[in-house]
């Protein structure tokens, strides 16, 4: 039974730390941090201020550390206007964008350029376009990386999951609980590496649901070299 949140902030380095403390029925001080990056520290009714604060700081690297994970699947992006001279991202290379005005609505690449046919020269329009063309991108190239990845797996006795390209605001992808696999569109932008380090990581969640020894030594298998991949990731689309 909760009987009390509370926010509260503890400065760790130079760096803020802002956790919700949930005074509970319980014995001890349980951290947690969750897929959006807040931290939640459930506390015993009689829990005192300095007691939590103790347990934070002798926990704050491993809280970071969790943070910095969590950020991996946040797809933050530099706002677009979708005007000429702009400059997108595809597969984790950088082209700018050129705008002309058509009959017919149409976009390639060709020289370092994205090159956009439209009739109605709107942001908006430029922007349908655009993302239009990302889904279908994403659907071509997701497809045989999942091919690929789950011929490596299924000596674990596993099927080849089902996978959705779908919009998430703070996540890269995601494995439901019925074992469909869930891609952010955005991710075509990512380098091709990055991408596959994305769905190798959610198809290990396949056979290791949590964040395990086990799933990391899975994961360090079949990509050896995935902390450089996930570094790279979030640097290429901050």
């Amino acid at each position: 039974m909760i009987n009390s949140i509370e926010r509260q902030i503890i400065k760790y380095g130079n760096r803020n730390l802002e956790y919700n403390v949930v005074f509970m029925k319980r014995k001890t001080i349980a951290i947690t941090v969750k897929t959006d990056k807040t931290i939640e520290v459930k506390v015993p009714l009689e829990a005192e201020e300095y007691q939590i604060q103790k347990k934070i700081l002798k926990k704050a690297r491993w809280i970071i550390k969790q943070i910095n994970y969590f950020t991996q699947f946040n797809p933050g992006e530099t706002k677009r206007y979708y005007l000429s001279g702009e400059t997108h991202l595809y597969l984790g290379k950088q082209y700018r964008l050129k705008i002309k005005q058509s009959e017919k609505n149409s976009i390639k690449l060709q020289k370092g350029y994205f090159i956009i046919n439209t009739k109605e020269n709107t942001n908006e329009k430029v922007k349908k376009i655009f993302t239009q063309w990302y889904r279908e991108k994403a659907y071509q190239h997701f497809k045989p990386l999942i091919e690929k990845i789950y011929s490596k797996l299924k000596k674990y006795n596993i099927e080849k999951p089902q996978y959705k390209i779908r919009k998430m605001p703070k996540r890269w992808g995601s494995l439901t609980k019925t074992y469909i696999i869930l891609l952010n569109p955005e991710l075509i932008k990512a380098p091709k590496e990055c991408i596959e380090y994305v769905i190798t990581h959610e198809m290990c969640h396949l056979i290791h649901p949590n964040h395990s020894k086990e799933f990391y030594k899975l994961l360090t298998t079949l990509i050896p070299q995935w902390q450089k991949i996930k570094h790279k990731l979030e640097m290429k689309l901050s």
